[in-house]
């Protein structure tokens, strides 16, 4: 983990340009890892994130991959 802020469900939905949903989805199926906060909340770190999503072979993350590129952070 870094220097930078934990982010929530709409910051990283925000940042990564997909639904709060598709983030949900992700961290329920545990392709990305989560900062459990509280029983019902959890933060991100992001660059945690990045690398989770660079090193899945799971093709449900291709979405997020495409959109990375798209945004030129993969």
């Amino acid at each position: 983990m870094n220097d930078e802020a934990l982010l929530t469900v709409p910051q990283l939905a925000d940042k990564l340009q997909i639904s709060e949903g598709k983030i949900r989805t992700l961290y329920r199926e545990k392709k990305i890892p989560t900062i459990r906060v509280s029983y019902r909340n959890v933060r991100f770190d992001y660059q945690d994130v990045i690398q989770a999503l660079k090193a899945s072979s799971d093709p449900r993350v291709q979405e997020v991959r495409e959109r990375q590129a798209e945004l030129n952070l993969a």
